[in-house]
């Protein structure tokens, strides 16, 4: 079995401060949502962020994944819908 070279680790989104935060990661697509819940995937070896994954909730209730992650010339943003995996 292979080792993991990557860990999750969970995000607080607890804190109005920490939900402005994390929304500023995903300006302007998730300006109107909330964020539920927020995960980082960090590099074993260097411990730098390769993915940000948070639940975002719209003002109609509708729950979805935005997904920012890490490549060579600089990030790409995905949403998902809830029932696809994040």
């Amino acid at each position: 079995m292979a080792k993991s070279k990557s860990y999750w680790s969970g995000v607080s989104c607890d804190s109005d401060r920490d939900r402005k935060a994390l929304l500023s990661w995903f300006s302007p697509l998730c300006d109107d949502m909330t964020p539920i819940k927020a995960e980082i995937l960090c590099d074993l070896e260097t411990d730098r962020e390769k993915k940000l994954r948070v639940l975002m909730r719209r003002p109609t209730g509708e729950e979805q994944w935005a997904i920012r992650s890490r490549t060579k010339s600089g990030h790409t943003i995905t949403l998902k819908r809830t029932g696809a995996q994040p």
